[in-house]
């Protein structure tokens, strides 16, 4: 479901593995459960300091550019993307919070 083979989950079950965020995004979409769902019970004092940040787009456009990106299985063009992406970002105007 998660594109992991079953010794890595193993690993995540266990704790020796952590999940990434594209996983925990990944799981709660399949799941159609918000992501905070798999931090219900957890000392508030976990996040302290943490940055939430903004939604900037629509999680129908969030959800459209994650699937396309993982859609693509060289990592090299991944990485290539990623770079693009944010030197487009900073040559435009600054997002006002």
């Amino acid at each position: 479901m998660i594109g992991e083979r079953p010794g890595t989950i193993a690993r995540f079950e266990r704790g020796a593995r952590r999940l990434g965020a594209d996983h925990v995004h990944f799981l709660s979409v399949a799941l159609d459960v918000p992501v905070e769902w798999f931090y219900d019970g957890l000392e508030p004092t976990l996040f302290e300091g943490m940055v939430r940040l903004p939604n900037v787009l629509g999680e129908k456009e969030i959800d459209d550019v994650l699937e396309a990106y993982y859609a693509i299985d060289n990592a090299s063009v991944r990485r290539d993307i990623v770079g693009l992406t944010r030197a487009v970002a900073a040559s435009g105007p600054k997002r006002r919070s």
